[in-house]
């Protein structure tokens, strides 16, 4: 069994290669990649601020940077708020 692969003439293999290195091209594919990670890092950014939260106490949210690690035992702690508010007691 054969398997049948089109035939580039020269040219056609010339204009491929110019294409490929367009600089619209590649300023294009550049805007695109700028705009995409511009998006991710605007949906991912208040994700993580989330994780982070409840590490904290009320101050610290406040008065420490924003992505700065609190402390495990807050985040049992408000667990326990959590769970406690859900069971209503």
């Amino acid at each position: 069994m054969t398997v049948d692969t089109p035939f580039l003439t020269p040219a056609a293999a010339v204009r491929r290669r110019q294409r490929s290195y367009d600089p619209r091209r590649i300023a294009w594919r550049l805007l695109a990649l700028a705009v995409l990670t511009g998006l991710a890092l605007f949906f991912a950014i208040p994700i993580v601020w989330l994780l982070l939260a409840p590490t904290k106490t009320d101050y610290n949210l406040v008065a420490q940077m924003p992505f700065d690690f609190g402390s495990f035992g807050q985040v049992v702690k408000t667990w326990d708020h959590l769970y406690l508010s859900l069971i209503h007691i």
